[in-house]
């Protein structure tokens, strides 16, 4: 991989001058000699760099994303500070090369894996090893994997596994391709009786370890869904009633293809799950109606410019994050995305709202978490101490 980059000895490169990754990281290393962790992805790496971190007096971590490696090229290289967070194995990496297996047998840990490829979910792990792993993702398409054959199996061999995640496609078809996956299946069914089908898609969960041996026990406790219609509403009834363990809500409306959804339905869906900690809801803002005046304060204007839609969708979402927070009471953080446009005809600018909100219980109210993203044209009103920001349940 080929970066552009300023560089400043003219003995060697020329400004603009195009270099390798590593070599651009192996120069830095030399001059960061306080430097304890290093986080960066594995196509950056090659023995020169693994060796230069091995060496390196500071540098206990170095931390690759993925491992797309050239294995037989690193077959004999120390990893004695390489912590691997996450590993990719799809088509052009084979789950039981023994490549793959002589690497990950000498990595320290490995946090997440994650299976792509209809082959390599197919035929499962083999005999692999993965020392301290705790997150699975699999990755299903529209033919038939049968993953569980394989699955007791190696949730038995990793006994830090924690989270297994199964993802299917958009529509959420690819569940019925694998029937030996049970939870969505009757997720289906129950959706089939209420004539709810079209109206909302399963697109991904997850399962977590909860003490017992045999992974078909495990609770589901994260479901990502796309509501298509209003009525997809009702779905998260049934979700709650199949899921009581459910922590974790990841919900999508359509971006584009508005579907008007009253406040206070979504209100009363959201409140049906009494374990729910983390929401996360994209593209909500733009399908939402209510009736009578504006229940949220409307932002000020500066003088002369005009009010972004992304400062009125801040106010709407965070008066809304707060009536949910209301009515759920182990809720802890709140995650919005959403975006739009502002203007009309040739003068359309686009904006965006990306921002967490956590719920202070202990102060009676909810507060963004973190760093907003609130991006929108200059000639708006920008947000200012956004963060200060609060809204008492």
């Amino acid at each position: 991989m080929y970066r552009r980059h300023q560089v400043f000895r003219s003995d060697q490169l020329k400004l603009g001058a195009y270099v390798r990754s590593p070599d651009v990281l192996l120069s830095l290393l030399s001059c960061l000699q306080s430097l304890e962790w290093l986080d960066t992805c594995s196509r950056q790496v090659d023995a020169d760099l693994l060796v230069a971190a091995n060496r390196h007096p500071s540098l206990k971590t170095v931390a690759l994303r993925d491992c797309r490696l050239k294995l037989s090229a690193l077959a004999s290289m120390s990893f004695s500070k390489v912590l691997i967070h996450s590993a990719l194995s799809n088509h052009t990496l084979a789950l039981q090369s023994s490549e793959l297996h002589s690497l990950v047998s000498r990595i320290p840990r490995l946090a997440r894996l994650v299976l792509r490829g209809d082959k390599n979910i197919e035929m499962g792990p083999g005999t692999l090893l993965v020392s301290g792993l705790e997150f699975l993702d699999i990755d299903l398409s529209l033919k038939p994997t049968s993953p569980m054959s394989w699955l007791p199996d190696f949730v038995d061999r990793h006994k830090t596994l924690k989270i297994i995640k199964f993802t299917g496609d958009r529509d959420g078809s690819s569940w019925c391709h694998n029937p030996d996956i049970l939870f969505p299946l009757r997720f289906i069914d129950a959706l089939d009786r209420e004539d709810l089908c079209r109206a909302v898609a399963l697109t991904a969960f997850s399962i977590s370890c909860n003490g017992r041996a045999s992974v078909e026990t495990w609770p589901v406790t994260e479901l990502q869904m796309m509501i298509a219609k209003p009525a997809g509403l009702a779905a998260l009834s049934i979700a709650a009633s199949l899921a009581p363990q459910l922590s974790s809500l990841i919900l999508r409306m359509p971006p584009y293809d508005i579907q008007p959804v009253r406040i206070d339905d979504l209100l009363s869906a959201l409140a049906c799950f009494p374990s729910l900690r983390r929401l996360d809801l994209r593209y909500v803002y733009p399908n939402l109606r209510w009736e009578g005046p504006t229940p949220w304060a409307l932002p000020p204007s500066n003088m002369g410019q005009l009010v972004s839609e992304c400062m009125v969708a801040h106010a709407a979402l965070h008066w809304m994050t707060s009536r949910i927070a209301e009515r759920t009471s182990t809720l802890e953080l709140v995650h919005l995305f959403d975006e739009g446009f502002d203007g009309k005809g040739c003068l359309v600018h686009q904006w965006t709202f990306d921002a967490t909100y956590q719920v202070r219980r202990s102060f009676g109210a909810v507060e963004i978490h973190g760093t907003p993203k609130m991006d929108m044209a200059s000639r708006f009103t920008q947000p200012q101490n956004s963060k200060k920001l609060t809204a008492c349940p």
